[in-house]
């Protein structure tokens, strides 16, 4: 391996990913050796023959890339150059924190979606450097074998590239993890999730990853068939410590009936993998990524063979269990298996479900799997309080009983007035400031049942994750009042207006699929981001959660940026005042609070933390009574309205906020002041 000449990194990880086929002989490459600078040179004679013999592409051909992401730079890479590490020192690269590389396989590239998800769980696991190697012009070839001759060039760039580092003092070895799939994984072998097999199984050490790596050397093989029975994976054990989930051979959830197709990508006439081809061979990836922050470990169990974990003879822990993935301790040796379940999440341990009186069952299976696998509490630790407000009594709370219809009986309440419903978010209660002055203003503005659904106890959690879970019992709790408000003639559908801040969007949502969609409006203040952003439609706030859905977004910008809202466009009209990500008059010199909030280490939003997040909160207050109103101009993008290009009403304008006319379809975005009053 190139990296045996080098130095150990401490720690490799390999995604098991490859072809297993005969590749000795039939030489393509007469030409036994090619030098080139700085990597030195490379020869087709054994044992490095076994890509039929090919010679390894120039780097000039290859064009490898070293991009490098922090917590200060998530989203946007910082090109390293292996040769001259003078540049790093305009980068956000800390040498004294923990780095982690990873790297693609065969027909990948390094801004892959699957490459930037463990990008991302790693930024939010721990603040470290992440690189990530792009060798796609060397492993995007028709050919499988040129492909894996390239991976012994790409892995001398990226041991110039350690050397460099820990020359100039920038890093010691010892903080190396190295993450690679397939192809990759061999490639950190000459510098794994599961080995590519083609050309390496059954071949000498030194063409592949062996333990003679790093200190320590971990792969998971979820594909290591023949490759005749469609295995790309390699099944032979190379490191430290081997896992093979289900077995290693074919992963549960995975169709294999398309083993015709396995010479056609092979022989390069197929451009890419199809899900159905690569599903096993790709699993490894998912597996490691829910490793990364899952509260669920996956436990190996010490086994000799996958026929005796398929008898069952592989169930205790006498000679010692390991952890797979990313936390694992380094303490494994030998072959270890498990199960997991055929969808995210996979670990076991959160394939469960829990019932509740009166509002059904709560499942963490997929789509609910958005909150890491996190079950809500019950209605008894959330304690929900309806707290209704009138003009008879404005300052005064009266509780509901959305299972005792006579408590209606005895307040204030009005069915054939409009209703308003207000909900709070994380690390806040139904009483707050906010709370008290929307109410009032709602009341100035006319005769009406103004309820504050009070879900502190499920929302002043530490832990931000179980809070988002918790929102599926208060949506469905307020869905409980909505139908005894409905049932017993109190009121109509059609006169409930739900508002939701943050996590209250989502739990209006939740109550407005509760009874169907049959509510009229549903307004979401800048519905939260975190573990909603691009989830299933079911597991947050949509179209079809009311009659109409009106979003307005005011902290849109990424989790990184200490974006708290989401960005998506999820309503009917969507608004986005000063662009939806930054509210003018908000500062964010402080990103690095965002990490302790969601791992709990701060108790409270500041102002200023989260001023962009709270501002919706001012605007809809203020366009309650006044005369002045936010009129959204259609827009398609956050940068054309920064470039000035939505300025008219073409396609016809929308009013923001409490006296819009539900008209609205779209993007909408505006200009506000800095300061209240804020409507321009």
């Amino acid at each position: 391996m190139l990296l045996s000449w080098l130095v150990y990194p401490v720690h490799v990880v390999i995604i098991v990913h490859m072809f297993t086929c005969s590749c000795q002989g039939f030489f393509f490459n007469r030409n036994p050796e090619v030098c080139y600078d700085h990597i030195g040179c490379f020869s087709n004679v054994a044992p490095y023959d076994n890509a039929n013999g090919r010679i390894p592409e120039s780097p000039d051909h290859i064009q490898t890339e070293i991009l490098l992401y922090t917590r200060q730079n998530p989203t946007e890479e910082f090109l390293l150059n292996a040769y001259d590490v003078s540049n790093i020192s305009h980068s956000h690269f800390d040498g004294s924190k923990k780095t982690v590389f990873i790297i693609h396989g065969y027909n990948d590239y390094a801004t892959s979606d699957l490459i930037q998800d463990i990008k991302y769980e790693l930024l939010i696991k721990d603040d470290m450097n992440v690189i990530a190697v792009n060798w796609q012009y060397g492993a995007d070839n028709v050919i499988y074998a040129k492909s894996a001759a390239n991976t012994r060039v790409v892995g001398a760039i990226i041991g110039e590239l350690l050397k460099n580092l820990h020359s100039a003092g920038q890093t010691s070895y010892r903080k190396i993890h190295l993450v690679g799939h397939s192809l990759g994984v061999h490639i950190y072998g000459y510098a794994g999730l599961d080995p590519a097999g083609p050309c390496f199984e059954l071949q000498d050490p030194v063409t592949r990853l062996d333990t003679s790596d790093a200190h320590y050397v971990e792969v998971i093989h979820t594909n290591g068939a023949s490759l005749l029975q469609f295995g790309f994976g390699l099944d032979r054990a190379i490191g430290h410590a081997d896992f093979y989930p289900n077995g290693g051979v074919r992963q549960p959830g995975c169709d294999a009936n398309v083993h015709s197709t396995a010479f056609a990508l092979i022989t390069g006439r197929m451009g890419k993998f199809s899900a159905a081809l690569a599903c096993s061979h790709m699993r490894s990836f998912d597996l490691f990524i829910e490793s990364i922050n899952s509260d669920c470990a996956f436990i190996g169990i010490p086994c000799d063979s996958k026929e005796d974990f398929d008898a069952g003879l592989c169930t205790g822990c006498d000679d010692g269990c390991a952890e797979m993935g990313y936390n694992g301790q380094q303490n494994g040796h030998g072959r270890y298996y498990f199960s997991t379940n055929l969808a995210a999440p996979y670990c076991f341990l959160f394939n469960r479900k829990i019932c509740y009186d009166h509002i059904g069952c709560f499942s963490n299976a997929s789509p609910y799997n958005n909150a890491n696998g996190k079950l809500p509490e019950s209605p008894a630790h959330i304690q929900t309080e309806f707290l209704l407000y009138t003009r008879q009594n404005p300052t005064h709370e009266f509780q509901l009983n959305p299972y005792d219809a006579s408590t209606i009986g005895h307040s204030h309440f009005d069915g054939s007035k409009q209703t308003l419903f207000i909900t709070h978010g994380y690390q806040d209660d139904g009483r707050s400031d906010w709370i008290v002055a929307m109410t009032r203003e709602l009341l100035k503005k006319d005769d009406m049942n103004v309820i504050a659904v009070n879900w502190a106890n499920g929302a002043d959690n530490i832990n931000y994750i179980q809070a988002a879970a918790n929102t599926r019992v208060v949506g469905a709790t307020i869905g409980e009042l909505l139908k005894t408000l409905h049932s017993t003639g109190h009121s109509n559908y059609n006169k409930f207006h739900l508002i939701g801040h943050s996590l209250g969007s989502h739990i209006s949502g939740y109550a407005g699929a509760y009874v169907h969609g049959a509510i009229a409006k549903i307004t979401g203040l800048d519905p939260a981001g975190p573990l909603f952003e691009n989830k299933d439609p079911k597991t947050r706030l949509d179209p079809s959660d009311a009659h109409y859905v009106e979003a307005i977004h005011t902290d849109g910008d990424s989790l990184f940026q200490l974006g708290f809202g989401l960005e998506k466009a999820i309503g009917h009209a969507d608004f986005y005042p000063n662009g939806g990500e930054k509210q003018p008059g908000c500062s964010r010199d402080v990103g690095t609070h965002l990490f302790s909030l969601i791992t709990g280490k701060i108790e409270k939003f500041t102002s200023t933390i989260a001023c962009s997040h709270m501002r919706v909160l001012d605007l809809f207050t203020e366009s309650i009574n006044s005369q002045c109103t936010f009129s959204g101009k259609p827009c398609h993008t956050k940068k054309d309205f920064d470039a000035g290009h939505c300025t008219r009403c073409g396609l016809g304008c929308a009013d923001m906020g409490y006296n819009s006319h539900q008209k609205g379809h779209g993007k909408y975005y505006f200009s506000t002041s800095s300061a209240g009053p804020f409507c321009q």
